[in-house]
This record gives C-alpha cells, sequence and structure tokens, in this order.
C-alpha cells in the first residue's frame, strides 16, 4: 500500500526546496515543489512585498533600503540526520543546500521572482558526483497590508522541470497558489499561517519504475518566531506542518485482479498524508556594505529538502514525534544584498 518512497519526490522536481514544510533552512522564498506544508520564513528572500519591516535587520528609517527595487540572495545549509547508523537513508546521513534567488518589487505590494536549490549528497549512484539541481521556479506575489497589524499575501509560482526527479516523472510544470497570513503581535511575536494547493501537469500517469505519479496537492503550514527582548537580533521559533497528495491510479499485470495498489481492500490510490516540524533559534548579524546576513540552528522532523514523514507506516496511520529516518539537525547561513 507503500504508494511512493515520498522523500525521492520532496527531494527532487516534484517536491522542491523552498516551498513547503517548515523553514527547512532559511531558504530563498516558496517554491512550487512539494514538501509538506509551505516555505517557511519571513527572511527577505521569502517575505511578500510590503512586508520587509517584519524583517529583524529591515530598519524602518533606513531609506535607501525602502527604495531598493530589487535584491539577490542565497543559502548554505548542512544537514545531518541524527540516526547515523540508520542504512535505510543512508544518501542523506548528511548533505548539503544551496539556493540562490532573485527578486524584483514591481510596485510596493507586488513581486516577481525566479529561485533554484542545488543539493550535494555524499552517497550516488556510479558515474554520478551526487549533485543535482531543484526545478528553477518563477513566482508573483501581491501583498495586502490589514488592519490589527495583519498582512496577507497571494503568491502564484510555476516551475520547469529541471530536476533529475522532475525528469524521471516526466513532469511538465507543476502551477501552485500560495496564500498566507502574517500578525505581528507586540514588538517581537510573529505568527505565520500559510496554505498551499498545487497541481501537477506531467506526460504519463507514472514515473520510470512504475511509480505512480502525484495529481494534486493540499498542505497547511502555521509558525511562529519571537525576538529577545534583551537581544532583537537573537529570535527562536516552532513550525508544524502537513500535506495530502493525490495520485493517478497506476496498474500491472499482477494488480488487475486486486485494484490499483494490489490490495483488494483499497481499489483506488489512497489520498497520502506527510507531517513535519521544528525548533529553531536564529540570529540576525551586523548589516556589512549592504548584505544582510543571518544564521539558523534547527532540531526538525523532515524539511523540504529531506522529505517529510508519511502517515501511513507498513500500511497503518501512525504519527510519531522527530521519526528516526526524518529526524535531523541542520545549519544555515543565508546572504542577501
Amino acid at each position: 500500500m507503500l504508494l511512493v518512497p515520498f522523500a525521492a519526490y520532496a527531494a527532487g522536481g516534484v517536491g522542491g526546496k523552498g516551498d513547503t514544510g517548515g523553514k527547512g533552512g532559511n531558504g530563498p522564498g516558496s517554491s512550487a515543489g512539494a514538501g509538506g506544508g509551505l516555505s517557511g520564513g519571513t527572511t527577505a528572500g521569502a517575505a511578500a512585498p510590503g512586508n520587509a519591516s517584519q524583517n529583524p535587520d529591515f530598519a524602518a528609517n533606513n531609506e535607501v533600503e525602502r527604495k531598493k527595487k530589487w535584491e539577490v540572495g542565497g543559502t548554505w545549509e548542512t544537514h545531518r540526520l541524527v540516526r547515523q547508523e540508520d542504512l535505510n537513508n543512508a544518501s542523506s546521513k548528511l548533505f548539503n543546500v544551496l539556493g540562490v534567488y532573485a527578486r524584483y518589487d514591481i510596485t510596493a505590494n507586488d513581486r516577481i521572482g525566479i529561485r533554484d536549490y542545488f543539493y550535494e549528497r555524499f552517497i550516488a549512484d556510479q558515474g554520478e558526483t551526487g549533485l543535482r539541481t531543484d526545478d528553477v521556479t518563477a513566482t508573483y506575489t501581491r501583498t495586502q497590508p490589514l488592519p490589527k497589524e495583519f498582512t496577507f499575501a497571494g503568491t502564484f509560482a510555476i516551475s520547469a522541470p529541471t530536476s533529475f526527479s522532475s525528469q524521471k516523472m516526466g513532469l511538465i510544470t507543476t502551477p501552485a497558489l500560495i496564500l498566507q497570513l502574517d500578525k505581528k503581535i507586540g514588538k517581537y511575536i510573529g505568527v505565520s499561517a500559510r496554505a498551499l494547493g498545487s497541481a501537477y501537469i506531467t506526460k504519463y500517469t507514472s514515473a520510470e519504475g512504475g511509480s505512480p505519479n502525484p495529481k494534486y496537492r493540499l498542505g497547511a503550514t502555521l509558525e511562529a518566531e519571537v525576538a529577545m527582548p534583551f537581544h532583537e537580533a537573537l529570535s527562536f521559533g516552532a513550525d508544524v506542518t502537513t500535506g495530502y497528495y493525490w495520485y493517478y491510479n497506476v496498474q500491472s499485470s499482477t494488480q488487475a485482479q486486486t485494484g490499483a495498489v494490489a490490495d483488494a481492500t483499497f481499489p483506488n490510490q489512497p489520498i497520502q498524508q506527510t507531517y513535519g516540524g521544528e525548533i529553531f533559534a536564529r540570529y540576525t548579524l551586523p548589516q556589512v556594505i549592504g548584505i544582510k546576513s543571518d544564521i539558523t540552528l534547527a532540531f526538525a522532523q523532515g524539511d523540504p529538502s529531506l522529505g517529510y514523514t508519511s502517515v501511513l507506516h507498513d500500511g497503518v496511520g501512525h504519527t510519531y514525534g522527530f521519526y528516526r529516518q526524518s529526524s535531523e539537525i541542520y545549519a544555515a547561513l543565508t546572504l542577501r544584498y
């Protein structure tokens, strides 16, 4: 009944790094890949236009920054699984992620952007380097400030199938709609709720090897971050995320009598659910020659670059806190100019 190894999707083209689940590091912005919920963080790469005042390193009286319409940046992350002796996820025991992005503010409330991620794993197939790219993703975001210090943002994202897994599954593109509501509570607390819906436009109903391709995905993430009153550059936060996936019905000759998943109880592909979350600390570094930066350290149950844990284990629904195959620590350095 296990339809497809989810981590393979979440680490590649179907599931890209930047769009869902917790922070996944301090990734530059929200992508249209898979994962669990939505891209985390309100860094300058991810924050919607008009919402930059939530960045701790964005001075409200800095007229040069406020008039600047463009930004480029990147993030470097190092991930390490907590269970190093577990051979079921050997290629992800230790891996690195590099993300790059560029964005331009058309107006004070309209922003366009583009991003990509690169993954470096240290166990690879013979003849491969272990370095792969994610799907290149373009975004358009419209932001609307609301009363009571709420901010609403809607993002449309569309991807190009440049990743290894997207090519294997015959992906054409993945359009996605991301809705985000931010609330500032006092001077030091920020809360963010995000919802995502996406569709997978593919050439085939199954990927190479026979695994069924996904059709649709819905996800949600809730995140809170608190800056320390005694030192505002230091903040702590947490987030939780979940995602639901619908798949094509794919039958082989051995499944003809028992249904799409080789089990008479399930004549159709059941909806799959994933979950994840993390706790993190972030420190904003002093600005140097116009370059803003911050460091994040997190203990996570999966993230968009590693993948998330499925609720189904051996055909039975279970939710485990910090599951052994996706429990990790990671550090991220983000630079923005």
